[in-house]
Order: structure tokens, then sequence, then C-alpha cells
């Protein structure tokens, strides 16, 4: 399919749909992995393993850790090898160390193993967008990246309802984490193999003309990367404080419903809920996101999350706390989508992979810090002190947001 004829007008073409498939089953797999994450808060923390916090949440940053050293590689790589090479090496990566991980017989090594997959699934998220936008035609960006994303988020509710399900049955006599992390291997795989038969991201490009040329040196993108400096850092600032919203939020809700009463199952359900809004928000931002300012989409997003948490922490009633969760995971899902096209829409096409990955390794450095941070916060008592680094983080990415350059909705790159 390398070889295969690529349309240069404004319709999306069978290989565009073949391109998005291939986006849509890796980021499935990005998804799933992180969202066990967020079930490994509520699985360890209670019987039969009481995990001891401090050990938990070095499990839980153990793969953010991966993805910080990760990301940077990863997309200084793309940009020398190609994206299409970089994502199929990652995805092979990532399926090896989701095997292990599922077999492994001792819980002390799945946190060297999880550090293992963080290391290409840092990558993976930045990389698939900016390949998305090379090849997508500029009136069809958004609703092409918001279509995949939005398909790939039915990923997470079903590996946390299986691991739910799974919870009192254990199949086999395995454990119901495992089954998700095996199934996300069998996933990386087929995507991995998907991507053997694209074309490279620079070939779209290069048909399209929808950016400059890529063809450069070290030393120029190098220049190019000290002259966008400036945006560059504001970037990485708005990935930075997402995550004490975006993970932080579903890592605290299973330990605060605990603390209010509930049993692990309501628990789990309910950190589910958080993944369940985000795939129809998707598809129908979809539809008018390219008619929309980048930043006005991420603002409203930015207030409706700080809006979900101020009623998740007052409310008792399970319709309060659960509508709050569902809002909150489609809001969170849009910012997120809208701020990786953001991102890679605000760079040149010949630093976008390195720019992209290394604001994205910001994102996941936070991420290391989030479950340490925000899981010593939590008391014996149901407080609200562990919810408050979630609104700060979201009061100034807003601020931030409105004050930040536009992006490039319906319009060709520069």
């Amino acid at each position: 399919m390398e070889d295969a004829r690529i349309t240069t007008d404004l319709k999306l073409s069978r290989l565009h749909v073949f391109a998005a498939i291939a986006c849509g089953v890796a980021l499935a797999v990005d998804m799933i992995e992180m969202a066990i994450g967020n079930a490994f808060s509520t699985v360890f923390i209670a019987a039969p393993y009481h995990m001891p916090s401090t050990q938990l949440s070095l499990l839980l940053a153990s793969v953010y850790l991966g993805a910080v050293v990760g990301a940077p590689l990863f997309g200084w790589m793309a940009g020398r090898a190609g994206i299409r090479r970089c994502l199929a090496v990652a995805l092979v990566w990532i399926a090896l160390a989701s095997f292990l991980a599922a077999a492994t017989p001792e819980i002390s090594w799945l946190g060297a193993l999880r550090f293992l997959a963080g290391l290409p699934l840092g990558a993976v998220p930045p990389l698939l967008i900016a390949y998305l936008t090379r090849m997508a035609p500029p009136q069809r960006r958004g609703f092409l990246i918001f279509w995949v994303c939005g398909l790939a988020a039915l990923a997470p509710p079903i590996a946390l309802m299986t691991i739910r399900w799974l919870l009192p049955l254990q199949p086999l006599g395995i454990a119901s984490w495992r089954w998700p992390l095996a199934g996300a291997g069998v996933l990386a795989l087929a995507a991995g193999w998907f991507f053997t038969r694209l074309p490279e991201a620079d070939s779209w490009q290069a048909s399209a003309n929808q950016v400059g040329d890529v063809d450069s040196t070290t030393a120029d993108r190098l220049a190019s990367v000290r002259h966008h400096a400036g945006r560059l850092a504001f970037v990485s600032a708005i990935y930075f404080l997402f995550p004490w919203a975006s993970v932080g939020f579903p890592l605290l809700t299973g330990p605060i419903l605990l603390l209010r009463g509930f049993d692990v199952r309501q628990a789990l359900l309910y950190v589910a809920l958080t993944t369940t809004g985000p795939t129809l928000a998707s598809l129908v931002t979809g539809v008018f996101v390219d008619r929309l300012e980048r930043r006005t989409t991420l603002a409203v997003c930015a207030a409706v999350m700080v809006a979900m948490v101020a009623v998740f922490a007052f409310a008792r009633s399970p319709p309060w706390v659960g509508s709050a969760l569902v809002v909150f995971g489609i809001a969170a899902a849009v910012y997120i989508t809208a701020l990786t096209m953001y991102a890679a829409e605000v760079f040149p096409a010949k630093i976008m992979t390195f720019t992209t990955s290394f604001a994205w390794s910001c994102n996941r450095g936070a991420s290391v810090l989030v479950p340490i941070v925000l899981l010593a916060l939590i008391t014996p008592q149901d407080s609200l002190d562990s919810l408050l680094p979630v609104g700060i983080a979201l009061l100034v990415s807003l601020l931030l947001v409105c004050c930040g350059p536009r992006g490039a909705a319906g319009r060709t790159l520069d």
C-alpha cells in the first residue's frame, strides 16, 4: 500500500481511511495502557494486595517515567527515520512489554516492565497526531483527528470494565488486571502491521504540499528549535499542567470513593465512568471543530473541567458523582485532542515531531509526579486537599490558553 496513489484534494480517500484505522488502533493501545494505571490505584490498594502508598505511587509513576525518556528520543528519531517507521517499532516494543507485564509472576517486576512499556508509549500520541496532521486535507484535519481519537476512546472503558467484571472470577486463576495488558499487546502488534502498509508522512506532505520542505539537516532543525523556544516553552507548560487533571482526577476517584464508603467494584465502576463519554463527544466535536479557534475549544473544556471537579468534591449522591465524572471525561477528551492538534499546528514541519514529542514528555513528566504528590495528600478521612492541585492546574491552564498563539483550524499549515 506504500505505493498507492496519494490524493491531493480535500476529500478523504480509502488510503486516508486506512491510515486513520491504523492510528486509531495504535491510540487505543496507548489509552488502554494508561487507563490500566488508573485501575491499579484501586486494585492494588485493596485486598488481597494492600500495597503501601509509596510502593503504589512508584508503580503508577513508572510508565510515565519511561515516557519522559522515550518521547523526545522517539520524536528526534522520527524526524530522521520517518514517523511511520518509528511508530511501527514503538508498537512492537509496546506489545512485547505488555505481554511480559501480563505474564510476570512477581508484582515487584511490574514496575520495571511498565517503565519499559512507557518508553515507546510516551511517543505514540504526538507522533500519531503529527502523522495525521500531515496527511489529512486541511479542511478535514480536525474532523479526522477527532474521529480517530473518539473511536480509540472506546478502548479504555472496555479495559476497565473487563478488570471489574473479571475481578471476582479470576478465569484460569489469572488476575483480572492481567487480561487487558495481554489484549493491549495483541492490538499493538496489529497496529504495527498496519503501519508497515502505509506511506511515510513526508510522502503525504510532498504530495499535498501542506507544509514546507522537511528535508533539512540536524543543524537546521536545532536552529529552528531555538527560534521557536518561547513557543515550545508555552506548549510544554500547558502539557505539564494537564496531567494534574487528566491523570490526577481519575487517579483520586477510586481512593476518595473508597473513603466515602463505596466498595472496590463500585469504585472501579465510577473510575470507568470517566472514560465513557469521550467517544460521543469526540465524534460530535469533529463535525464543527475546524470552524472554531483551537484556543476557544481549549478554554471552554478547561472551564467545564474546573466545574466538574468542584461538583465531585462536594457531591455525595451517586447521580451527581456519576454525572460529574462523565462530563469531566468528555471535556478532558476534547481538550487533549484539541491540544495535540494545536501543538502540531504551531510549529514548522521540520521540527514538528521533536517539539511535540518534547512537549509530550513534559506531560509524562508531570504524570510521574502526580501519583506521588496526590496520593500522599489522601488522608484517612474524606478531605478536599488532594483535589486542590487539580483545580489550580486547570485554572492556570485556562489563563495560559487565553494568552497563547492561534492554531490553524481549517487552514493549511505554514
